[in-house]
């Protein structure tokens, strides 16, 4: 971003060092040569100088507090997300060399199961959060997350093992909203219209009224009832 002012710098000082030597050139003889030479550069240093602060002071592209900490540190926006990547893959390397030693430290499990999921590995979280659900099957949230992570790799074609765990997460929490979409999806692909419908209505129930995700739901809700009106009518 910094090399947009470039073309500006470079306009600058030909501009500067033109009219400068216009003016030394034409009144030399009545001015302190040394003096203005010194006085020439400083200005011209403090004119390119000010341009950069003031761009990558108040910038939003550049992250950190302070000038000085955004030059020396480099961080933009940019890099940002490539840091945090190598951040997170850093991390996740040094949990799994931990979890070799102690394969069953739940407080590492959960955390490699977190950071998975944050880089995209999916499966991998997934994973570590049914190997730390084997071990404490009473955690409601190594279930959540195991269910969770399955969605995001399975995608449109979610397998009855993730299903199967959605069902068990309703049966500890009737109220989890993330549980009773799948499953109302679920069984409206599989055209069983009537089940789908109650989950849609008790997915509804939690929702504020007339927001957005409300007006979808509300939406799902009229759409199975009008297949389930076109079943009756045949």
């Amino acid at each position: 971003m910094i090399l947009f002012l470039l073309p500006i710098l470079i306009f600058i000082i030909i501009g500067s060092s033109y009219l400068f030597f216009s003016f030394y050139g034409k009144y030399n003889h009545a001015i302190d040569r040394k003096k203005t030479k010194y006085l020439f550069l400083l200005s011209l240093v403090f004119i390119i100088i000010l341009p950069i602060v003031i761009y990558v002071g108040l910038s939003n592209y550049w992250i950190g507090e302070g000038v000085i900490n955004k030059l020396v540190k480099n961080k933009t926006i940019k890099n940002q997300r490539v840091l945090d990547f190598s951040l997170f893959t850093e991390v996740v390397k040094e949990l799994e060399e931990k979890l070799e030693v102690d394969p069953k430290n739940l407080e590492n499990l959960d955390k490699l199961a977190r950071a998975k999921f944050l880089i995209g590995d999916f499966l991998g979280s997934a994973d570590a959060y049914k190997i730390a659900r084997n071990i404490n099957p009473s955690n409601l949230d190594y279930l959540i997350g195991e269910a969770q992570s399955r969605v995001f790799f399975e995608e449109e074609d979610i397998s009855e093992y993730s299903l199967n765990l959605f069902k068990i997460i309703l049966e500890k929490d009737s109220k989890n909203p993330l549980a009773l979409a799948i499953l109302a999806e679920s069984f409206s692909n599989k055209k069983n219209y009537e089940t789908s419908r109650e989950y849609y209505l008790r997915l509804l129930r939690l929702l504020e009224k007339d927001s957005i995700e409300y007006n979808n739901i509300k939406n799902k809700v009229n759409k199975v009832e009008n297949k389930l009106n076109d079943k009756k009518t045949r």
